[in-house]
């Protein structure tokens, strides 16, 4: 039975201890970070999670990624799902929460819906991701829903 935890605001220091970072929230399964979301205010861009707040942490806290399986930015009403090393041309939308097409009021709601339910996770993070070492490095790609 797998433990699941959402954390709000959760402070993380660097390695060096030089820097100090407030995620907007950190999904948590068995103690290990594998859910990281970035949220941004209703009317601001979402590119801006990615282009700046991402980059960031991942240059200032990169031990919240090193188990990341799912990288969420939202500004509530526009989602994008995506992974560590995803650029941004490669973030999706959440198109449906589940196989029979039922969308949520917002984006946001399904996509958490669709892919952030336990059962979801689960299958997401343990069927539908894979690595790919083709390009020099080493590139974590997650399943788009089509």
């Amino acid at each position: 039975m797998n433990d699941f935890f959402l954390a709000s605001q959760f402070w993380v220091s660097s390695p060096t201890g030089i820097y100090k970072r407030r995620p907007n929230l950190i999904g948590f399964v068995n103690g290990l970070p594998l859910v990281f979301i970035e949220l941004k205010k209703s009317h601001g861009k979402i590119q801006h999670a990615y282009q700046h707040n991402l980059k960031d942490y991942k240059n200032t806290i990169p031990q919240v990624f090193w188990y990341n399986a799912l990288v969420i930015l939202s500004n509530g009403w526009q989602a994008k799902i995506g992974t560590v090393t995803a650029g941004w041309e490669h973030f999706a939308d959440g198109k449906r929460i589940n196989s029979e097409g039922e969308r949520g009021v917002i984006s946001l709601e399904t996509l958490i819906r669709g892919t952030c339910s336990k059962p979801a996770l689960i299958d997401l993070i343990e069927n539908f991701t894979l690595y790919d070492e083709s390009k020099g490095g080493v590139a974590k790609i997650t399943a788009k829903n089509h």
